[in-house]
């Protein structure tokens, strides 16, 4: 009953929020509304690339563009960015099957991607982004490569604030999933967009058939015959809100920068380092 209760609350709180932040703004309110909406989340107005008109709706403000001053990427060869503006969670090595979601609390990595994912990953690494409202809500690809597959996965909007990643165990694999495969030259990279309370909608750029917040429950794949080449710091998806966005590498393949744990970073910066090249398969 409380799960239902749960689900029923979330669906409620989604399709509010979905209203609210999609509708377009009267014009004679769009100025105030918008600067209101600003100075509650503490967004940097100054990064904002367009003019505060642009935005006929709050959504538009969540995904919002920047300037590219502000945002430089960093384009040394071996490199890897920072495919979004946010907080580092956690990130380490993938072992035993097993990542990190906080403090004493780990899930598994065949519960987070589908099993032929999984094997992929097995040895690898891992890191975990979490965007709040006052974020840009653009993802961007980490590094060069081109994309051959994609996955849905349904599941649960729980929230993903701090206070629930660090009680509420298989958080992010209860929550639903967009997970991007890139293939690059230094192996394959999954991108994993985790949906959460208010944020059951997640887009990409492409393709344009996902839709998230499905009623049925088993895993879409989409292989694509035309691959979809991606630019390191490319716009590849957008949230609604804010959430949580996992990265998975192969088997020794990057070195992590000076990195730490719960510090803020955007999108275009350092996050590690490439070590062996391999050939896209």
């Amino acid at each position: 009953m409380q799960i239902t209760f749960n689900l029923l609350l979330q669906n409620i709180a989604y399709y509010l929020t979905k209203f609210f932040t999609t509708r377009k703004i009267p014009s004679i309110f769009q100025k105030t509304i918008i600067n209101i909406t600003i100075k509650l989340l503490k967004i940097n107005k100054t990064e904002i690339k367009e003019p505060l008109s642009h935005f006929k709706t709050i959504n538009t403000l969540f995904t919002r563009k920047l300037k590219e001053s502000c945002r430089p990427i960093d384009n040394s060869d071996l490199s890897i960015m920072s495919p979004v503006d946010g907080l580092i969670q956690e990130f380490g090595n993938i072992t035993n099957n097993t990542l990190i979601q906080a403090k004493d609390i780990r899930y598994k990595l065949d519960d987070l991607v589908t099993k032929n994912y999984a094997d992929t990953f097995k040895n690898g690494s891992f890191i975990t982004f979490y965007l709040s409202p006052k974020d840009c809500h653009l993802i961007f690809a980490p590094c060069n490569g081109q994309i051959k597959s994609s996955c849905i996965i349904p599941g649960k909007l729980f929230p993903v604030k701090q206070s629930w990643v660090s009680s509420f165990p298989n958080l992010y694999i209860e929550n639903e999933r967009v997970i991007t495969l890139l293939e690059t030259f230094y192996g394959t990279i999954a991108i994993i967009k985790v949906g959460a309370l208010n944020v059951g909608n997640i887009t990409t750029t492409y393709d344009k058939s996902i839709t998230t917040n499905i009623k049925q429950k088993k895993p879409i794949n989409k292989h694509y015959s035309m691959y979809y080449p991606m630019k390191k710091g490319s716009h590849l998806a957008s949230f609604n809100l804010g959430s949580t966005v996992i990265l998975l590498f192969q088997e020794k393949s990057i070195e992590w920068s000076n990195l730490k744990q719960y510090k803020s970073i955007n999108y275009g910066q350092k996050i590690g380092t490439f070590l062996t090249q391999n050939t896209p398969s």
